[in-house]
């Protein structure tokens, strides 16, 4: 693998996958407990949730990409 230079803008390695593990706990934690679905395990609310989650973690991926992975 190849390691940041010391004067590149670009963290290393680690940090960006805490950063993205972390933003995923919170979207999963958002999404199975303040968005207003049923309490209830049924099929609909499962596809649901799996799509809501899928949605928004692509989009921290993305955002945490172009963010946290400049190069000069």
């Amino acid at each position: 693998m190849t390691e940041a230079a010391p004067n590149s803008p670009r963290l290393p390695w680690p940090w960006p996958i805490a950063v993205v593990f972390g933003a995923a706990v919170v979207v999963w934690l958002f999404v199975f407990y303040w968005v207003p679905l049923s309490r209830e395990y049924d099929r609909t609310t499962h596809l649901t949730r799996a799509l809501l989650s899928t949605a928004l973690i692509v989009s921290v991926v993305v955002f945490a990409w172009r963010a946290l992975d400049r190069r000069p």
